[in-house]
């Protein structure tokens, strides 16, 4: 049956439901949008009697993702993957309709402390990233309206679109008011400001870790502590306690997960790249439920064995006759166009090695000892100061330079995108410093364009691909 008590929540609503239309139309093999609009009504029967849910907003649903997002994720180079994510995303929201149907604490945490911590706890915790960044890239009017109604009352456009439409869409009723709020110190200032607000209206504690500067030993026992003096304040507000036992099984979920995603990255320095860019995506939405459960290992797991196998093959996912260009995202990728990468792959047969969204590498982060607790703690805290934009974000523009040059170097990148969020400060005083690092060092040319990473509006899709088919066609 349906998760009722996702209902009274809209933007949980939408991304249970899609789940389960993503799962209906894969079983019945519906792989072509021709097949799914042709079956529609057999796949709303189905859904509805298996999970009933209401057949006029699954229509709704149905009609707000967007074409060519949806024509791009059908493509035999995503289809399975896509499936595997769905049901790992679908274990997650059932989790949590049963979590807040007891009547459980909802927190709300920042995505690069993953969440093993909360499940050992047992909380079930809320990404106001993840939620904004699937609503954005996933259908036409994803959380803009949210982010106007924000504007309304006096935020400014250099406020993260990240968290902007959905910390004002627990005001509408859209998502559940906190319980609690975690948020790392970077990044960043605007993000840091949006949990400041969300606290003080709903007047809840917010738990901030402690960014230091540094990740070298002084600052893991540093930001170690910070963890664990937050651990101590949770379980006096909620009365939920640390579970030695749960923290140990959802970390070592999380390390058979990460062992798949460092391979993948692995993987990706192969000539030609055998890693669609779409699925970078949903690579990041699985660290934002690391851990969880093995359907999201089966989603790492899967992913893993298609671009080994394409390796082994021989085999590209690029059109017939493409000329593959390396391309390094130098920022990250746009959440409200996540078709983008298909769209470059099939127009200028340019793949995607990396960006600050997507990069973790294992040679450094490694696997969380789980020994003890104080082991586990620790290890975690170290891939937290390591994790996807934590570290580029929280030092000197150096760390997230040099980091680029060597992936650049690592990767043989061909060219670097820099589609930079314009609410991303920090980001945009080293644009030109690593464009011309990169240039020097790599020969490698950079397009810097700006955008909002959520609101589509900002720089249209049409401008974006104007822009880029310009950039492309000159390398060529």
């Amino acid at each position: 049956m349906a998760n009722r008590e996702l209902e009274k929540y809209e933007f949980l609503q939408r991304l249970d439901v899609t789940c389960d239309l993503f799962a209906g139309m894969c079983s019945h093999g519906w792989f072509t949008p021709k097949e799914l609009f042709a079956n529609i009504d057999t796949l709303f029967d189905d859904i509805v009697k298996e999970h009933g849910h209401d057949r006029e907003y699954l229509k709704s649903v149905v009609d707000n993702v967007h074409p060519e997002l949806a024509e791009a994720l059908l493509k035999p180079k995503h289809d399975m993957d896509v499936v595997r994510f769905g049901k790992a995303l679908k274990g997650y929201t059932t989790a949590l309709n049963d979590h807040l149907a007891a009547g459980k604490p909802v927190v709300y945490s920042f995505p690069t402390l993953t969440s093993e911590i909360w499940y050992a706890m047992d909380i079930v915790p809320l990404h106001f990233e993840l939620l904004s960044g699937l609503l954005s890239g996933v259908y036409i009017t994803g959380v803009e309206a949210e982010a106007d109604a924000a504007a309304k009352e006096g935020f400014g456009d250099h406020i993260c679109g990240f968290t902007k439409g959905p910390i004002k869409s627990i005001e509408m009723g859209l998502l559940p008011k906190p319980d609690i709020l975690c948020k790392n110190g970077s990044p960043c200032d605007a993000s840091n400001l949006n949990y400041v607000y969300a606290a003080d209206l709903h007047n809840c504690p917010l738990l901030v870790l402690d960014s230091p500067y540094y990740s070298d030993d002084r600052a893991l026992e540093y930001y170690t502590e910070n963890i664990k003096e937050m651990i101590v304040r949770v379980e006096k507000i909620t009365g939920h306690k640390m579970d030695e036992d749960r923290l140990r099984h959802h970390v070592d979920i999380s390390n058979r997960q990460l062992k798949y995603y460092y391979a993948i990255q692995d993987l990706r320095k192969e000539k030609p790249c055998p890693d669609p860019g779409t699925l970078r995506f949903l690579d990041f939405g699985s660290l934002a439920i690391c851990g969880h459960s093995e359907k999201v290992v089966d989603y790492c797991k899967g992913r893993y064995d298609r671009v080994k196998a394409r390796v082994d093959k021989g085999e590209t996912f690029l059109p017939a006759g493409k000329k593959e260009i390396r391309t390094l995202w130098s920022w990250g990728w746009i959440a409200n166009m996540f078709y983008l990468p298909d769209w470059l792959e099939e127009q200028f047969g340019s793949t995607y090695m990396e960006c600050q969204l997507s990069y973790m590498p294992g040679d450094v982060v490694g696997y969380v000892d789980t020994t003890n607790i104080e082991t586990m703690i620790n290890g975690l805290a170290w891939r937290s100061l390591n994790f996807c934009m934590h570290k580029t974000a929280m030092s000197y523009s150096d760390i997230w330079v040099n980091d680029f040059v060597s992936i650049a170097q690592a990767y043989k990148a061909d060219v670097a995108l820099f589609g930079g969020n314009r609410a991303c400060k920090h980001a945009w005083s080293l644009s030109k410093i690593l464009s011309d690092v990169l240039l020097e060092k790599c020969d490698i040319p950079s397009f810097i364009w700006e955008h909002d990473v959520c609101d589509k509006r900002y720089t249209s899709h049409k401008a974006t691909k104007a822009m880029l088919t310009e950039f492309f066609n000159s390398i060529a």
